[in-house]
């Protein structure tokens, strides 16, 4: 982050230099530079990095706040560069405590955990099986995202995995329990 801010600052200040005559050539017809096209430079460029960052695994996307938090570190450079320090200096403070508030409210807020439950049954009793275990998923409010089905290959056992979604603390040992106790579940995994 503070490489980033570094980055776009000595940019800023070197397209401003160039603005005020630093360049060689000083005829104001043929050089016309214009420090914002520098800035969307800036900008457009650190999105692509920002959108580098952001990952989606379904219905799980990760990496936001951290995109966000490297624009904003680019954005400040900027600032910083163009010389508008107290706004940099207002522009932080906010952000800080932005950061700060939602770190406190993901704690406070229940956030929706991911997990994967792989079920081996016998093969004969799948429906039956697969009925069971999507009631006590209901039960305790768990909600199925994904399932796929997998055979070994003698097709003497067929494997459920639920990826799975629950706002609720998920205790990996009684719902592993709670499946295991269903007839006909001869394993449970729990990731």
């Amino acid at each position: 982050m503070m490489l980033v801010c570094l980055g776009a600052t000595l940019v800023m200040i070197a397209s401003g230099s160039i603005a005020q005559g630093g360049s060689a050539i000083h005829d104001p017809a043929v050089t016309r530079v214009d420090p914002a096209r520098i800035a969307a430079g800036i900008v457009t460029g650190i999105g692509f990095l920002g959108a580098a960052v952001v990952v989606r695994l379904g219905d799980l996307i990760r990496g936001v706040t951290t995109a966000a938090s490297i624009w904003l570190a680019a954005v400040l450079g900027i600032v910083i560069g163009a010389g508008q320090y107290a706004l940099a200096v207002a522009a932080t403070i906010a952000a800080l405590v932005v950061l700060w508030l939602f770190h406190f409210l993901e704690r406070v807020v229940p956030t929706p955990q991911y997990r994967r439950v792989s079920i081996g049954i016998h093969p004969s009793s799948s429906t039956a099986i697969h009925a069971e275990v999507l009631d006590r998923f209901r039960r305790r409010r768990i909600r199925v995202m994904d399932l796929s089905v997998d055979s070994s290959p003698d097709a003497r056992e067929v494997t459920l995995t639920y990826n799975i979604r629950s706002r609720a603390r998920l205790g990996a040992l009684s719902l592993v329990q709670d499946v295991l106790a269903i007839r006909g579940v001869e394993s449970c995994r729990w990731k």
